[in-house]
């Protein structure tokens, strides 16, 4: 082996020296030997015996001599000249792509990680000992849990009058959750965790403070300014609090059917922020209009987004479980959805429901129709992926009407479609559109939340009083961009390229007026809306976005009701192709 490699250098050492000899060092050496180790760069390599040394010389030279062939450069990619017209593109289209992803993604990076957009990322650090909070009066109660008003005792000294009950004074909420066991002997309290551990779905710390304490559990991992704001969670000692005794006696340590004395009840204790009313107290107290309306609807579908992103059910989606903020009666609330007591968070949409004893959720009239129609069995599964997004769209007709259609007067797992009351004609049409797309009885056929809070949201930009013609104007029309794309045709292909553009160009619009609105002083945008803004920013998906905007293209529902000839569908198929027609000539 070494006599080989003395042989070698030889050869190229006599092979430097003669090309010295030439004056040829600088034009043919850094050609030659690199080529020469690497001969089938553009060749196959042809056999040639060892020891003719003239031959290996000539065969070299004459490969990579630029005077004997001048366009021998070009050989080297001659597969690259010869691909076809679509592959030798593609890294101009993929360019093109880029930058309208690239635009998409700095607008939600922009809305989604900045404080000042997202109210959600400011965290606070609270004690997590009772003594360490000032506890007020009682807000409400129920068959689980009682809620009163909060503070640090830190904050405030003196004493306690009612006006310092608001929620100035009080700006943080304790929730004590009922123990019916207290005269259970245990060394811990990991029992109380683990009973009731869903409740703590909207705390991201949970899943630390109860690993190893509960089984499948897969809580949210952050927060979310329409999910609940919880701060934290302990067990502590159960005070005896004014009107205990008359609004939850059970729950107390001195409660009848207890046979000993407790002496030290514990049980779960959780912090949260504190909220000024349920939405079913607003719905029936306050005035509102239909503006204000999509904006809570909207901050609800946006809530429903989050929890479906991370495959959690709350399973008890009634208008006494969202909880609104606001100062004024004239204000628009802050809508944030609450009470996971009855939550699905184990990471899996799925529920093996063998028998009665498994829980379904809470309130049976919100229920969707395939948790209503569910019957127990050793086979039986239940699919609760959109189950929340079904509820969401009678509280839909609550927040607009005032009354939800299946709290009386329709039953989930009978009513049909046709029984639903018509919306207003002052909503927009692709809202109306949406809210009964998303109360459809087969889920396979409902509406996701993504795209219906998409159709909201687009609705609620200031666009004039027509948002189909804005979006026309802009250039963004029904056609459908990835169909266009997938075509044989290279002028739809173009055509679908374009119609991206112009809805990133909206989408830019929309950004820039979402920034200088937060600006202006007097406020002109609510910043409950300017929040709703940055939280649909922050989650911009092209195709999504696109299905929403055909809402926005569509007849209104009542037209598609009322389709009783065949006249009528011919004339509304020409209208329509007429829009096709005009909207191409938009691009032309």
């Amino acid at each position: 082996m070494l006599s080989k490699l003395v042989k070698t250098s030889r050869h190229l050492y006599e092979l430097t020296f003669r090309i010295k000899a030439l004056n040829a060092f600088p034009r043919f050496l850094p050609r030659i030997l690199p080529s020469s180790l690497r001969m089938d760069a553009a060749f196959r390599r042809a056999f040639t015996p060892r020891r003719v040394t003239f031959l290996r010389f000539t065969r070299a030279i004459i490969r990579n001599g630029r005077h004997l062939r001048p366009f021998s450069s070009l050989a080297i990619h001659h597969r690259h000249l010869n691909l076809e017209h679509s592959l030798r593109l593609q890294a101009v289209q993929a360019s093109r792509e880029g930058k309208i992803d690239y635009a998409i993604q700095c607008i939600r990076t922009l809305f989604g990680t900045n404080p000042r957009y997202n109210r959600g990322l400011v965290s606070d650090i609270v004690p997590e000992n009772l003594d360490s909070y000032e506890i007020g009066k009682n807000i409400g109660y129920g068959s689980n849990a009682a809620v009163y008003a909060l503070r640090l005792r830190e904050q405030h000294s003196g004493s306690q009058s009612k006006s310092e009950n608001s929620a100035k004074k009080f700006p943080l909420a304790l929730k004590l959750m009922y123990n019916f066991e207290l005269d259970r002997k245990t060394p811990n309290d990991d029992h109380l965790w683990r009973f009731m551990g869903t409740e703590l779905v909207a705390l991201p710390r949970s899943k630390q403070i109860l690993n190893g304490r509960m089984g499948k559990f897969s809580p949210l991992p952050s927060t979310h300014p329409n999910v609940v704001r919880m701060l934290t969670a302990f067990v502590d000692q159960m005070p005896i609090l004014p009107d205990a005794r008359s609004m939850y006696p059970e729950a107390l340590p001195t409660a009848q059917f207890y046979d000993v004395t407790i002496h030290e009840p514990r049980t779960l204790f959780v912090i949260m922020k504190r909220y000024k009313m349920t939405l079913r107290d607003y719905a029936i107290k306050e005035r509102r209009n239909y503006w204000t309306g999509r904006v809570l609807l909207g901050q609800l579908l946006e809530g429903l987004v989050f929890l479906n992103d991370n495959k959690i059910a709350q399973r008890d989606m009634k208008s006494d479980n969202i909880l609104l903020e606001f100062d004024n009666s004239d204000d628009v609330p802050h809508l944030v959805i609450s009470d996971f007591g009855c939550a699905l968070a184990t990471g899996s949409w799925i529920v093996k429901y063998n028998d009665d004893t498994v829980g379904l959720g809470g309130n049976i009239a919100t229920r969707a129709p395939e948790i209503a129609l569910a019957s127990p069995s050793p086979d039986s599964i239940v699919d609760f992926s959109m189950a929340d997004v079904w509820a969401a769209g009678g509280l839909g007709y609550e927040i607009f009407t005032r009354r939800n259609p299946f709290y009386s007067n329709l039953k989930s797992a009978t009513y049909k479609e046709s029984d639903l009351p018509l919306l207003s004609s002052r909503i927009p049409q692709a809202v109306r559109s949406v809210v009964r797309d998303i109360l459809k009885r087969d889920p396979s056929q409902r509406q996701t939340p993504h795209v219906a809070a998409n159709v909201v949201c687009l609705s609620l930009f200031r666009f004039g009083n027509d948002v189909r013609q804005f979006l026309a104007d802009c250039g963004v029309t029904e056609l459908n961009p990835s169909r266009l794309k997938n075509s044989f045709s290279e002028v739809l292909k173009e055509l679908g390229a374009r119609a991206d553009k112009s809805l990133n160009d909206v989408l830019t619009f929309l950004s820039a007026e979402s920034i200088i609105a937060r600006n202006i002083s007097p406020p002109v945008i609510s910043d409950s809306e300017l929040q709703l803004r940055a939280t649909f920013l922050s989650r911009l998906d092209r195709n999504q976005l696109w299905e929403a905007v055909g809402y926005f293209f569509e007849p209104a529902q009542e037209d598609k009701l009322s389709l009783n000839s065949i006249s009528d569908f011919q004339e509304i198929t020409k209208n329509r192709d007429t829009l096709h027609r005009s909207s191409i000539s938009i691009y032309n």
